[in-house]
């Protein structure tokens, strides 16, 4: 599948990636997308942020709230019934979204992988970068708990990167890698996909999140 680029999205040759201005830019598929079919998804991004607003940072339909089996993934959610510095994950006609207790940075890229797996006790799962992400609380929403059933299954429809169909919440910051696969990828296959790009973008050395003991028989 191609991506239609809008209004004046530019370049950046040194991080390789594509560079929202959070006013008008977005990307959106030149056809629909048919997941509809799909046992699962898996969507990882490379990217960074430019402002701590909410945005949107990609969706597959032009609206989640309404449009049956579409899913996405909103950054540094606000409002009375989001969780504010949280990751905020939807799909519509199920139960549970996802907030995920990690704030964005803004002075580096990152890799966002979100794996969705209906009638699976483990149907919903975050990483960044190579960390397994834990659910947190929001009003209105179910808390510890990744358990999805599926009623809609998976839109076939539009893919948004950067905005909400174009109009709303829009990104300002930078796309570098943007992966949508019709399966559940495995957490090896995430840390594949994370250490083959990393470097191009700055996400360098070890993950030290809960390292408890380093041995490393290439240095001295």
């Amino acid at each position: 599948n191609n991506f239609t680029l809008f209004n004046g999205t530019s370049y950046d040759s040194t991080t390789k990636s594509m560079v929202f201005d959070g006013s008008d830019d977005y990307a959106r598929s030149t056809n629909f997308i048919d997941l509809s079919s799909a046992s699962a998804t898996t969507v990882q991004t490379i990217y960074k942020q430019d402002n701590t607003n909410i945005y949107m940072l990609w969706e597959h339909t032009p609206d989640w709230n309404s449009n049956s089996g579409g899913f996405g993934q909103a950054v540094n959610s606000n409002g009375s019934s989001l969780v504010v510095n949280k990751f905020h994950m939807n799909w519509n006609g199920q139960t549970a979204r996802n907030f995920v207790n990690t704030t964005p940075s803004s002075l580096s890229f990152l890799s966002h992988t979100h794996r969705l797996i209906p009638n699976n006790a483990l149907g919903l799962q975050d990483w960044v970068n190579t960390d397994l992400q834990t659910f947190v609380a929001g009003d209105g929403y179910p808390t510890g708990t990744s358990t999805l059933g599926n009623t809609n299954g998976f839109a076939n429809n539009y893919t948004y990167l950067a905005s909400r169909a174009g109009s709303g919440i829009l990104l300002d910051g930078n796309i570098g890698v943007f992966l949508m696969y019709n399966r559940a990828l495995s957490q090896p296959e995430i840390v594949q996909n994370y250490e083959y790009y990393r470097s191009l973008y700055g996400l360098t050395g070890v993950t030290r999140n809960g390292l408890v003991l380093w041995l490393d028989a290439g240095n001295n």
